[in-house]
């Protein structure tokens, strides 16, 4: 499962600029996404882990893992196909991130996971680190695991952040960099 998003949605005054300017236009939209990427992984950083209860839970391991790259980002014919793309999630080549049962623990925060099918048979003991020191929890029979929603402060919020700075941002960069233009 893979956990990221894609922002490639430009407009269409963008594209004029990349028409008339080619690869420099490319350029400067990349700066702004490269800023606009970077800041983001620290806020999701910082919105995670603020949800964090413990050391090393779900919200601590995902927040280490969060990262973004640029892909694209040449022009050849100013096709939309060219156009540079941001993706942002966690984990090696945004796969998510193993948990200690092997579940993609980046995958629930990011689409929620469904309550559990079957009950646990037998009494069970799970080793948990808590305020830097190990402990066992004790899983009675009949447990089952409960339905976890998709957590808000992770892509949710991180696409609304995004989206909503490169729309500002991109214009405002290419205006900077070359004059207004009339089209």
């Amino acid at each position: 499962m893979t956990v990221r998003f894609e922002f490639t949605d430009i407009r269409s005054d963008t594209m004029k600029y990349m028409r008339i300017f080619g690869q420099e236009a490319v350029d400067e939209i990349v700066k702004v996404m490269k800023k606009a990427g970077q800041e983001e992984v620290r806020n999701t950083r910082n919105r995670l882990q603020s949800r964090s209860t413990a050391a090393g839970d779900i919200y601590d391991k995902v927040a280490e893992e969060v990262i973004f790259d640029i892909q694209g980002g040449s022009v050849s014919g100013s096709r939309k196909e060219d156009l540079p793309i941001l993706r942002f999630g966690a984990g090696e080549g945004f796969a998510g991130i193993k948990g200690s049962r092997g579940e993609n623990i980046a995958g629930i925060l990011a689409y929620g996971k469904d309550k559990a099918t079957k009950e646990i048979p037998e009494p069970y003991s799970v080793f948990r680190m808590w305020k830097k020191l190990g402990r066992h929890i004790r899983l009675n029979p009949g447990y089952v695991s409960p339905e976890k929603k998709p957590e808000e402060a992770f892509l949710p919020k991180a696409k609304d952040n995004i989206v909503r700075k490169l729309e500002d941002k991109i214009p405002e960069a290419l205006r900077r960099a070359f004059g207004e233009v009339r089209f």
